[in-house]
């Protein structure tokens, strides 16, 4: 007959290294999903904002999603932060955020929005010339395809109006830009919606990935 046999074992040891492993890596694999997750969510916002912006200046688009914040390991909570802030500080934030909510863009510091026409002077990428902003041209004089013009507006008390390029004499008179109280923004940025989605879809897939790398170099 087979004789008995007693195992024993100390699982003291291996409890403290599991205690150990879950206290140190657990935290790290998790901020390590978050931030592996900002990023993708970084890379998805800015395809979309390349799709829906006729984009003259990918850069100065692509810049304007920021991870401001990234997770780590020693944060009771661990969190990452993104916003959308165009290069040149939260001043500028509008030109871009502005079409996550709004429906409207109203002037902010003065009667009206100067919305340029086709005759405003522009680079092949589309940008308005230096030189060209109202400031620069109202009340100066300045050349128009070879002829000697000089800024005027007509504006009227809802401050409504045009600013003009006109020639010596009024002999030709060209509209640079239309002066309006406010014009209508599409909401399409979706920022808040794409970075959730992309999160949720992704979050499991991100997190077993980051657990498993914290398991294989856990000492």
């Amino acid at each position: 007959m087979p004789a008995d046999v007693t195992m024993e074992l100390d699982t003291r040891q291996a409890s403290a290294f599991v205690r150990a492993v879950w206290a140190d890596q657990l935290p790290f694999a998790t901020s390590k999903a978050i931030n592996d997750s900002a990023k993708g969510g970084q890379v998805v916002q800015r395809a979309h904002q390349r799709a829906i912006f006729e984009v003259r200046r990918p850069d100065f688009v692509d810049k304007a999603v920021k991870i401001s914040k990234f997770a780590n390991k020693k944060q009771d909570v661990p969190e990452a932060r993104m916003r959308v802030e165009p290069p040149g500080g939260r001043k500028r934030a509008d030109v871009i955020d502005k079409f996550e909510t709004d429906r409207t863009k109203r002037a902010r510091f003065s009667k009206s929005l100067a919305v340029p026409t086709r005759h405003v002077p522009r680079t092949a990428g589309g940008i308005i010339r230096k030189g060209w902003r109202p400031k620069d041209v109202v009340g100066k004089e300045f050349r128009l395809r070879g002829l000697a013009f000089r800024g005027v507006v007509v504006r009227g008390p809802d401050g409504r109006g045009t600013i003009f390029a006109a020639e010596e004499g009024g002999r030709q008179i060209a509209a640079l830009y239309q002066l309006v109280p406010e014009v209508s923004i599409e909401p399409e940025l979706h920022f808040v919606d794409n970075i959730r989605r992309h999160v949720l879809d992704n979050w499991d897939a991100n997190f077993n990935r980051a657990f498993t790398a914290a398991m294989q170099t856990a000492r």
